[in-house]
């Protein structure tokens, strides 16, 4: 999965805007009752490296992806296992993580 956001934010702005996103993300229930569980997070100069378990139910998958901060777009890059986009498509997981990533960077 690929998520590309322009921004007119600072670099250190952006960063702490998203931190401030990730932190409600990892809270909330997303699309087809899919929960967050075990968030993990690290900045590594303008790079976010993160990890999580996606669960539904009983069953479960972990992700790790990379989230790059530039002068003037974050981008979003993460691996979705193939158990995970039968269980919920990647299209309804752009859909909520989107227009969460654009709010987080607006001015």
């Amino acid at each position: 999965m690929h998520i590309h956001q322009f921004h007119t934010l600072t670099i250190e702005d952006a960063k702490a805007r998203i931190d401030k996103s990730w932190n409600a993300l990892v809270k909330k229930e997303l699309s087809e009752g899919v929960r967050i569980k075990d968030p993990e997070k690290s900045w590594h100069g303008n790079e976010m490296r993160f990890s999580f378990k996606a669960k539904k139910g009983i069953l479960g998958v972990k992700l790790n992806g990379t989230l790059t901060v530039a002068e003037t777009s974050v981008s979003l890059e993460c691996e979705l296992p193939a158990l995970l986009t039968r269980l919920v498509p990647e299209d309804k997981i752009v859909a909520v993580l989107q227009p969460d990533l654009a709010r987080a960077l607006a001015d």
